[in-house]
């Protein structure tokens, strides 16, 4: 059983989770991003210059299981935090000030 992206779309328009930071378009990319098939590139034994595997490459477009909680993880984090990645974005709420850091001894 998968999910597609029309019925996760609809999903979120039933939750009511889509806002004017976070909108359809940005569910649309969660699903794509979850749905990519991982790369399998590394080093060759032989030679670190030597790239072997393939690249990342888009899914069989629809969720498995797996895929889809990797999405709902996704959804949930960049709908509590709408500006997160973006350029010119400076989130004062996951910095770590000097004073706050306690050292171990």
């Amino acid at each position: 059983m998968t999910m597609q992206v029309t019925e996760l779309t609809n999903l979120a328009l039933d939750i009511d989770i889509l806002s004017e930071d976070f909108n359809a378009t940005r569910v649309t990319n969660i699903f794509r991003r979850a749905d990519q098939v991982d790369d399998t590139q590394k080093e060759a034994s032989h030679d670190n210059r030597i790239v072997e595997g393939e690249a990342a490459a888009a899914g069989d477009r629809g969720l498995e299981l797996h895929e889809f909680i990797e999405c709902v993880v996704m959804i949930a984090f960049e709908r509590a935090n709408p500006k997160y990645g973006e350029v010119g974005s400076n989130n004062k709420a996951f910095s770590i000030r000097a004073e706050d850091r306690k050292s171990v001894v």
